[in-house]
C-alpha cells in the first residue's frame, strides 16, 4: 500500500462516517484509531486527514473522494485492506 491509496482510503472513511450528517465523539475515537493503521500517512497527511473530521462533507466533494480512492484502489493488497 502506498500513501496515494492510504489517503484516498482515509478520506473515504470519513466521508462514510459523515453519510448521516452527524459526527459523534465515539466515531471521532474510531477514526483516530483507524488512522492510526494507516502507516504512510506523513504528520501533514494526518493534519489534513482530521480537517474532515471537522466540517460535513459536501455532495461535490464526496463524489470526488469516492473517484480519488476508485483511482487509487489498485492492488489486491489495496482492496484486501479497505474492505477487511
Amino acid at each position: 500500500m502506498d500513501r496515494d491509496f492510504e489517503f484516498a482510503l482515509g478520506k473515504m472513511i470519513m466521508a462514510i462516517a459523515w453519510a448521516d450528517g452527524e459526527l459523534e465523539k465515539a466515531e471521532k475515537h474510531i477514526l483516530d484509531s483507524l488512522m492510526e493503521k494507516l502507516t504512510q500517512l506523513s504528520d501533514k497527511d494526518r493534519a489534513a486527514m482530521r480537517l474532515y473530521m471537522e466540517y460535513p462533507i459536501t455532495e461535490h466533494e464526496e463524489k470526488v473522494i469516492i473517484d480519488d480512492f476508485s483511482r487509487n484502489c489498485k492492488t489486491d493488497e489495496d482492496r484486501g485492506f479497505a474492505f477487511k
